[in-house]
């Protein structure tokens, strides 16, 4: 009788169950509406990224989701206009509301910061007298501060955004954190759930093979015992079980059939003849 000790694996891809399990999560459904700066712009909009193409997968992202990519397809239009009226070439931005889709994601926010950089490296080659004095560093409060002072609304509109992603990238990052250890627990309780079917799907094979034998001795009570002791000590109670079955179960000795028809009394000798033969069995037993 052999115990299998290993957990089972159960969503070996944790990233698929995240989603699938963030995926139920997703709230507050908004219709994107462009920013009044796009609408208003002078110039036509050079970009790798046009967020009116991308309303319907705002829509099925969440609060968290949807605030950050609204913040951030303000900045990069506030970009776009900037390097138009510059007539210099905007950045390649890459980031859409699709990667976002069904949740955030750490590699996500990478990349969308790598995107906030290249454009803040635009904005400061077009705009360096006016940036000169910013420090990067700055709080939030600081740069807006900054920003209340500029006379340039496309400057002013860039800066703004760019706090505003700093605000909700922060927001999704704690939430994605949160989330995901609701996951981890759930997978460990899937985990555990199927370990326990898996468990018990062989205690009744063990015990219906014992049944079926006619031993006699209580074999729902032998299995369980030797179930559990094993869960502490595997190779003791293997041994306990393979050369004293008795030990789980006593020998019922009312149900030992008297040899050669019944001339022979059952006796000690039979119960031990009996205990050896059950735990023989025991020791091939494979269910």
């Amino acid at each position: 009788m052999e115990e299998n000790n290993t957990s089972s694996q159960i969503g070996d891809d944790f990233e698929s169950l995240l989603d699938d399990f963030l995926s139920n999560e997703l709230a507050g459904i908004e219709e994107y509406q462009p920013s009044e700066q796009a609408l208003n712009a002078n110039q036509p909009i050079q970009t790798d990224v046009d967020p009116s193409e991308d309303e319907e997968d705002i829509a099925l992202l969440g609060i968290g989701e949807r605030e950050l990519i609204k913040a951030y397809y303000n900045f990069i239009e506030a970009v776009y206009t900037i390097a138009n009226l510059n007539d210099v070439r905007a950045p390649k931005f890459v980031v859409t509301a699709k990667m976002m889709l069904p949740n955030y994601k750490p590699k996500t926010g990478k990349l969308l910061c790598q995107d906030v950089l290249l454009g803040w490296d635009l904005l400061l080659d077009t705009n360096a007298d006016v940036l000169e004095n910013l420090d990067m560093d700055s709080t939030d409060d600081e740069f807006l501060n900054f920003a209340e002072k500029l006379t340039d609304p496309n400057l002013q509109f860039a800066i703004v955004s760019y706090v505003e992603i700093l605000i909700e990238l922060e927001s999704c990052e704690l939430s994605y954190e949160e989330k995901k250890l609701r996951a981890r627990k759930r997978k460990l309780e899937l985990e555990f759930v199927e370990e326990q079917r898996k468990r018990n799907e062989r205690k009744e094979r063990f015990i219906k093979a014992v049944e079926e034998k006619h031993f006699p001795i209580n074999a729902e009570k032998l299995v369980t015992n030797y179930l559990k002791t094993s869960l502490k000590d595997p190779k003791g109670a293997f041994i306990a079980l393979t050369e004293n079955p008795a030990i789980y179960s006593p020998i019922d000795f009312s149900k030992i059939k008297p040899r050669l028809f019944g001339l022979i009394k059952k006796g000690p000798k039979d119960g031990i003849r009996m205990n050896q033969k059950i735990g023989k069995f025991m020791k091939k037993l494979k269910a």
